[in-house]
Formats: C-alpha cells, sequence, structure tokens
C-alpha cells in the first residue's frame, strides 16, 4: 500500500463518552480513527487488517481499556465523489411546461429539500434508486452504499455545502 502511495495518512481519538464514574476506570469510551489512503482499491481488506494490526499497539497505550471493534466504517467523509452535468433548458419541457419553468421547479424543490429534512429523505431515495440499479448492475455493495450516502447527508451542512 505504501509503494503505491497510500497509507495511513491521520490518527484522532475521539471521546464518546467520558469517564464520569471516579469508581469505574472503565467507564469512559474513546474511538481511535485511522485515516487511510487505499489508493484506487475498495480498502474493506486492507482497512480491516490496519485496525486489527494497529488495535495491539493502542491497546498497550490504555492497559486498563478493553478494545471492543476493530473493523471500518463505510462513512468516508474523505473519500467523496462528485458529479456535474449540463441539459439544455429546451429539454426540460414537460407536459406544457415550459422548460425555464420547469428548471426553475427543480431549483425550488431542491432549497424545499435542503431545509426540510423530510422532503431529502425522499429526494435521497430518488436518487438512489439509481445509484442502487448502477451498484447492483457492477456487483457492489449497494447497502453499504445507501447506509453510507444516508448518514453522510445526515451531517448536513458539516460537510454538505
Amino acid at each position: 500500500m505504501v509503494q503505491r502511495g497510500g497509507g495511513v495518512r491521520d490518527v484522532k481519538i475521539r471521546i464518546l463518552k467520558e469517564n464520569l464514574s471516579k469508581t469505574d476506570e472503565k467507564d469512559g469510551m474513546i474511538a481511535v480513527d485511522l485515516t487511510v489512503n487505499v489508493c484506487e482499491s475498495m480498502g474493506a481488506n486492507i482497512l480491516n487488517t490496519i485496525s486489527e494490526n494497529t488495535s495491539h499497539y493502542v491497546q498497550s497505550l490504555i492497559p486498563n481499556g478493553k478494545i471492543l471493534l476493530k473493523i471500518l466504517s463505510n462513512l468516508c467523509v474523505n473519500r467523496t465523489a462528485t458529479a456535474e452535468f449540463k441539459i439544455p433548458v429546451d429539454n426540460l419541457k414537460y407536459k406544457g411546461i415550459a422548460g425555464e419553468e420547469m428548471a426553475k421547479r427543480i431549483v425550488q424543490a431542491y432549497e424545499i429539500a435542503f431545509h426540510d429534512v423530510y422532503r431529502a429523505t425522499t429526494h435521497n431515495k430518488g436518487i438512489f434508486n439509481g445509484i442502487d440499479a448502477v451498484a447492483l448492475a457492477l456487483g457492489q455493495d449497494w447497502r453499504a452504499i445507501e447506509a453510507s450516502g444516508q448518514a453522510y447527508a445526515s451531517l448536513g451542512k458539516i460537510y454538505c455545502q
């Protein structure tokens, strides 16, 4: 992985639950996040291998702690794809509605979804109908794609600007 230009790029520790009990040292909970450049691979196997092999070092730093999970997350906020396209406005005309008017309605629908999670959920379902079909045709794990896409969307304005 390193020879191809990839490998571990960053390590972050997140406190999931503070140690509130002064008597029970195991009350706290942390997550150790490794950011890994997997180059052009999907990376699931190598990420799990890195997690397994790194856990021994992490355990040595927290002798009274217990490692519960050593597994990747499908929420990849640093590895996203974007797409752009252009459609001539005249091609948007539909059932007697002019293309320019339809374009305005599409933008308004987007604005509603941006401000209303109920509308956004339905928009995302429609988007995933197309994504899932392509994922299935290519033999990809459509469930992981949907789960990560929905979780990413739930982050809202933090990442999705």
